[in-house]
């Protein structure tokens, strides 16, 4: 892939981004397995990969024009457009793609928070009130009904089922198949799935 679409310079990979799934508790099975519907728009943040001979120097802000001076070459998308700056808005994800799980269930979620930022003062108003607003949501997602993968999560227009990541991890590691064997997903997150849903 690299061979084809970066020979010079750098490559930048636009996110798919994935929600908590109604996920509440981290659940010991990989993130692509748990996370199976995301957004159906693609994120415009990107990653980037670039030709180590062909950088001059590396911006450490994102409000930089360009997050990399470059000596050859372009900052260019997988469709070989150019792009400037930290976003490249409706950038392919057809050839290549990060899958981005922000916020995982509602502990991890808050765990992050409470982590904070490399770049944020630990005592920042800004910090402390996410962790607050994190708590709060861990609080309800613990009394409230939610259900890992429930059959309402397929109804939301806003969400797309997508678990191409899980199925290349299996195909190329098969032993991760083993979790659909000791930990079978209810049928009914599947959107094309016959099966009877109680009450639908």
């Amino acid at each position: 892939m690299l061979e084809e679409h970066c020979h010079h310079g750098v490559l930048v990979v636009n996110w798919l981004f994935f929600n908590s799934n109604g996920w509440n508790v981290q659940a010991p099975q990989p993130v692509t397995r748990r996370f199976s519907y995301r957004h159906n728009a693609t994120n415009m943040h990107v990653k980037t990969i670039a030709r180590i001979d062909d950088i001059k120097s590396i911006m450490l802000h994102l409000d930089s024009h360009n997050f990399v001076e470059l000596k050859d070459g372009s900052v260019h998308d997988s469709n070989g457009q150019v792009v400037t700056g930290p976003f490249n808005n409706n950038g392919p994800v057809d050839i290549v793609v990060l899958h981005h799980y922000h916020q995982k269930s509602a502990k991890e979620y808050l765990q992050k928070k409470t982590r904070g930022r490399s770049d944020l003062n630990h005592t920042d108003p800004a910090l402390l009130k996410n962790v607050e607003l994190a708590k709060q949501g861990l609080a309800d997602a613990l009394t409230g009904e939610h259900i890992p993968m429930s059959y309402g999560i397929s109804k939301d227009q806003q969400l797309i089922f997508d678990d191409s990541a899980w199925q290349f991890l299996k195909k190329h590691v098969p032993g991760y198949a083993l979790y659909d064997t000791i930990a079978p997903m209810p049928a009914n997150i599947y959107t094309n799935s016959s099966s009877s849903i109680p009450g639908d």
